[in-house]
């Protein structure tokens, strides 16, 4: 087992010195997680520790991630266009496209764009990211659009936790919750919904 294992991290340090620091990362990890107690896994430990230090493999590492999550999104655009019997490259990820899906996977590309530039931060990709956020909040329509669905979420956040404590039976909780959502979202259908659980609560527990 000792000699599999030896072989398996022959064939990371290659990847290593191929610059392939993700896959030479992975297979450190599965000599670590399959030869265990044997002295290759050892070795395979220290090796992690080295090349997780490294700064170099730190900048590649974030590059991947962050590009592979723009591919993400560049898949969620592409299942918004019709279907097709030929085969085409992904389309490309630009603000207008973003503005074209529907308002849950506006919401869930922003999510993506912003993890990208939270957890990736230095890497070209989170540059372009960036650069996304920039220009949709550059355009006053689309800043709007964006404001309002993003708050819309929170709204039905906030309201959905005040129906759990609701439903729980802790009811002065409940009424200070379901007041927070119509005073921090108010004119929206979450605060119009609050208004009515909260006065249907309040003749249920008068006094509170």
């Amino acid at each position: 087992m000792e000699r599999i294992g030896r072989g398996w991290m022959d064939e990371a340090e290659k990847r290593y010195a191929r610059e392939e620091y993700v896959e030479a990362l992975d297979g450190f990890r599965r000599v670590l997680a399959v030869f265990i107690g044997l002295p290759v896994a050892k070795a395979a430990r220290l090796r992690i520790s080295e090349v997780e230090s490294d700064p170099e493999v730190q900048a590649a590492i974030k590059e991947v991630t962050a590009a592979r999550m723009f591919a993400q999104l560049a898949r969620m655009l592409g299942t918004t266009t019709a279907p097709t019997t030929r085969a085409a490259a992904a389309p490309a990820v630009t603000a207008g496209a973003i503005l074209a899906m529907k308002d849950d996977r506006i919401l869930r590309a922003i999510d993506t764009l912003d993890s990208i530039i939270r957890t990736c931060r230095g890497a070209p990709t989170a540059g372009k990211a960036h650069e996304l956020r920039r220009q949709l909040r550059s355009d006053p329509k689309a800043d709007a659009r964006l404001t309002r669905l993003i708050r819309g979420r929170l709204a039905t956040r906030a309201l959905n936790k005040a129906r759990t404590y609701h439903q729980a039976g802790m009811h002065t909780k409940a009424i200070a919750l379901y007041r927070g959502v119509i005073q921090d979202f108010g004119g929206t259908a979450r605060a119009a919904e609050a208004a009515v659980l909260l006065e249907t609560l309040e003749v249920a527990s008068p006094g509170r």
